[in-house]
């Protein structure tokens, strides 16, 4: 082995940028990949987090203290008269008690694509810290 076959430190920097820069492009999705989002009725979140309707309702009216002790509410999107729908992303966040905001949604799919059906005990309870 000769000493111009050993690799320099800018030779490994490039090769090291350019794997990290490949493997965050795999990570990240771009915009236009992201799926749909999820909207859920009032009655599916009951039953995915086996709470009561007044219990999703108060969330969403008064909201619960998240991290930091500061205030969050549920976030809801609401059509018209139609009751109000809660997007999963957000759901997901209440139940870390962190806010989400709502401006950073893709655009909704309907309801069923989540697993389980509405009226059967979910596949995967979520226990929302209060």
């Amino acid at each position: 082995m000769k000493r111009d076959d050993l690799p320099t430190v800018g030779y490994l920097d490039d090769c090291f940028r350019s794997i990290l820069s490949h493997i965050e492009a795999i990570q990240r999705p771009a915009a236009s990949d992201a799926a749909p989002t999820v909207l859920l009725t009032i009655e599916q979140v009951m039953a995915h987090c086996l709470v009561s309707r007044s219990a999703v309702q108060r969330w969403i009216k008064n909201g619960k203290k998240g991290r930091g002790k500061h205030l969050i509410k549920l976030g809801v999107l609401t059509f018209g008269d139609a009751e109000p729908r809660i997007p999963w992303p957000a759901l997901l966040a209440f139940g870390r008690g962190e806010a989400y905001d709502l401006t950073q949604l893709a655009p909704p799919l309907p309801a069923t694509g989540l697993p389980g059906s509405p009226g059967a005990a979910p596949a995967f309870p979520l226990r929302l810290a209060s």
